[in-house]
């Protein structure tokens, strides 16, 4: 299966609600977390299951007629998760432009910078400042600033999450080849290079990335066709 593959098949997902987050959203001091090692952390966040479709169904069937409830296989599993991986990526980049938008007004000199953003190993977003091109101070005023939008980090953070389940179960695409996970994800993916992209699909340029810097498995996952 190529994930930029068209899907007839349309599920029932739920979205999240794209709440109000702008640059000047009131900040609130984050919970005290419990302390927790980078591996712990980083398990809790994302741990491979071995065949996430057993056990889950699926609804088909014809507008206005009784829908059939299907056993999920891995092939209707894998387009479900591509299909939620493009709506996670519209919802990011409409926030994330209204954010570029009402920083030019706010600090244009801060918007003329290069800089983009990705998941750090802490499961926070974390600024990439491109030729270092930020100070240090900009670079706490910008992670604090996209944080505090909980709409924008909540999707960001299920997006790793659907990104992590297609590099390990869509073989086809990927090859079993990779390692994707919380601890390597902020030396994988740039986030901004991918909302940039002005097309229907942003799946490909992730899926790209993937291939270009992605840790490589010591062993390839055995492809599991049920």
């Amino acid at each position: 299966m190529q994930i930029s593959n068209v899907i007839s098949l349309t599920p029932n997902l739920q979205l999240p609600t794209q709440a109000k987050a702008t640059v000047a959203e009131k900040i609130t001091p984050p919970k005290a977390e419990q302390a927790m090692s980078k591996e712990a952390r980083a398990k809790a966040f994302y741990t491979r299951e071995e065949e996430p479709w057993k056990g889950e169904f699926y609804y088909n069937g014809k507008i206005g007629a009784e829908e059939t409830k299907t056993p999920m296989t891995k092939e209707k599993f894998l387009r479900f998760e591509e299909m939620k991986s493009a709506s996670q990526l519209r919802i990011q980049q409409s926030i994330y432009d209204r954010f570029r938008k009402e920083l030019i007004e706010l600090k244009p000199d801060l918007a003329s910078k290069g800089f983009s953003y990705t998941l750090g190993d802490d499961a926070e977003i974390k600024v990439i400042s491109y030729d270092n091109s930020l100070s240090e101070d900009e670079i706490k005023w910008l992670t604090k600033a996209l944080n505090d939008m909980d709409s924008f980090k909540e999707s960001v953070q299920s997006h790793a999450r659907t990104m992590m389940t297609l590099v390990d179960h869509d073989t086809e695409t990927f090859g079993g080849k990779y390692n994707l996970n919380l601890l390597n994800f902020q030396d994988t993916i740039d986030y901004g290079k991918i909302v940039a992209i002005r097309k229907n699909n942003l799946n490909e340029e992730w899926i790209k990335q993937i291939h270009q810097n992605a840790e490589k498995r010591e062993t390839h996952i055995i492809d599991i066709k049920a």
